[in-house]
């Protein structure tokens, strides 16, 4: 009988002594939220208060059927939910001063898992013959693992073993080991995919097409649009960056894409590119005198130079700028790089705005010039002797003289000169008007008849431009043919006094420098 009792007496000392350990392991196994993760851990005497927490917040059976030895840091280890003959044997470490906690989720090219029997196992630099954690993943996909080391800045990896395949994964995500340290919302991937591919148009034009890049940031590395303008490129599953399509001279819509974490490929991300137009070279004006009117005027030169690094400039805008308001007057082709505002004041200053158009209608950045109110002398401007086009579609540089020394060219102080040989445009010559009645109709008609003769010293004259001048303003009245050298303008006031403005234009659409008459 009182063996009897001794024997029952060790039984339940044993039992107690087994109670105590297991409450001590689940408190160093079993973990709630994350944010109570290491405040667990470190309160393991309160083994039936985490036990309740366990059981209220975590998804993990607060009971396995089997314990396979005390978890060397994960949440748990044990059989339960898939084939233990299966899994690979793993033991961690022994006898480290240190430990790491790391937590987060695990994810499979992407998707949070959802399952039981994963299990997760983290290695030191010498790999699985270095394990140093080893433990189960919650159905919701939570992981908590207590990592052993002693040296700092170690690489630890990790692999999973996945039930359902009965396979083991490496996991794409490694980390530095800090003592002692805590690595919150460590989130690891499963990868079955080789890679990802991020696609999709470029829509460039011209030359330019098959040469713009998309760059991919974080080592993602470069794709060339094809020759369809269309690109593709294959980058490792889970990256995350910024994609960017790039080419000199071009801006790009959008600018960017962001990405994170691509596990699938991404089709239709296109870009769409615009050709840059920047402001034009060298703009400059000054105030000139023309002397080779009966009464003397006032012109504002106005000059340019073409940006080599604009393509497809169709034509010129050049603005007048009075305080805040900009209002345009004129639009030029793209091959003039001179204007004249005529008639303006001697004394007053004058600020213009030029910009370059493209073909789709684009308007670029503009450059800006003012002309200071004192004009300066340049001379008679001797009908039949003056260039109003430049002698380079680059600048203008200068004024050259006329037919009788067609090679001289004089050239002011501020200018630079180069011979291209483009041909100048005269002033028509021996400009005529009068008024005159028809008396052939049923009431009399007034007409204003203008005559002029062909400058010798032209060459290449496509036709003549009759403009109308009231004031400052210069309208055009009517354009005729190079072989036509009179106009009558019908029906004019009998009492009133009409001034017009005589221009020759060449082939090419320059217009040379108009010569004016008055009729009264």
């Amino acid at each position: 009988m009182k063996k009897t009792l001794t024997t029952i007496a060790a039984i339940l000392v044993v039992a107690f002594i087994s109670s105590v350990f297991l409450s001590a392991l689940e408190a160093r196994t079993y973990a709630g939220d994350k944010d109570e993760v290491a405040y667990s851990i470190q309160k393991a005497s309160k083994a039936t208060g985490i036990r309740q927490l366990f059981q209220e917040k975590s998804d993990l059976s607060p009971s396995r059927p089997q314990i396979s030895e005390a978890s060397a840091g994960g949440i748990y280890e044990g059989a339960g939910g898939y084939n233990a003959q299966s899994m690979p044997s793993w033991t961690p470490v022994t006898g480290n001063a240190h430990n790491m906690i790391s937590y987060g989720n695990v994810y499979k090219n992407g998707v949070l898992i959802n399952g039981a029997g994963y299990y997760l196992v983290s290695f030191g630099p010498a790999g699985e013959a270095d394990c140093r954690s080893a433990g189960d993943v919650s159905s919701s996909g939570f992981y908590y693992a207590t990592i052993r080391g002693d040296t700092n800045g170690e690489t630890i990896s990790f692999k999973i073993y996945e039930p359902g395949t009965d396979t083991v994964y490496d996991i794409q995500q490694t980390l530095s080991f800090q003592p002692d340290d805590v690595k919150a919302d460590f989130n690891l991937n499963i990868t079955t995919i080789a890679s990802v591919s991020i696609s999709g148009t470029i829509t460039c034009r011209g030359i330019e097409a098959h040469r713009c890049i998309v760059i991919f940031s974080n080592d993602g590395g470069s794709a060339t649009e094809r020759i369809d303008h269309t690109y593709s490129h294959s980058l490792n599953p889970g990256w995350s960056g910024t994609a960017a399509s790039g080419l000199e001279h071009w801006t790009f819509t959008p600018p960017f894409r962001t990405y994170s974490a691509v596990f699938s490929d991404m089709p239709d991300q296109d870009y769409i590119s615009t050709r840059n137009i920047y402001a034009l070279l060298n703009f400059k004006s000054r105030k000139v005198i023309n002397r080779s009117l009966s009464q003397v005027e006032y012109i504002n030169e106005i000059t340019w130079e073409v940006n080599p690094d604009n393509e497809y400039i169709v034509k010129y805008r050049i603005y007048q700028v009075e305080g805040e308001t900009q209002s345009l007057l004129v639009e030029l082709n793209a091959d003039t790089f001179l204007y004249w505002h005529r008639n303006v004041e001697k004394d007053k200053q004058y600020t213009y705005d030029l910009a370059a158009v493209d073909d789709e209608g684009r308007e670029g950045i503009s450059a800006n010039t003012t002309t200071q109110g004192t004009a300066g002398d340049t001379g008679d401007l001797q009908t039949g002797k003056t260039a109003i086009r430049s002698s380079t579609r680059r600048s203008l540089r200068g004024d050259t003289s006329g037919k009788d020394n067609p090679k001289t060219a004089f050239v002011a102080s501020d200018k630079s000169s180069r011979a291209r040989g483009t041909r100048n445009i005269y002033s028509p010559l021996s400009l005529n008007g009068q008024k005159v009645p028809d008396r052939s109709l049923p009431q009399v008609e007034y007409i204003n008849v203008i005559t002029w003769e062909s400058n010798p010293g032209n060459e290449n004259i496509a036709k003549y431009r009759i403009y109308r001048v009231e004031g400052e303003t210069q309208s055009l009245l009517v354009e005729l043919n190079a072989d036509t050298f009179s106009y009558r303008h019908r029906k004019v006031d009998k009492d009133k006094q009409y001034t017009y403005a005589l221009a020759a234009v060449n082939n090419k659409g320059a217009e040379g420098l108009a010569i004016f008459i008055t009729v009264q």
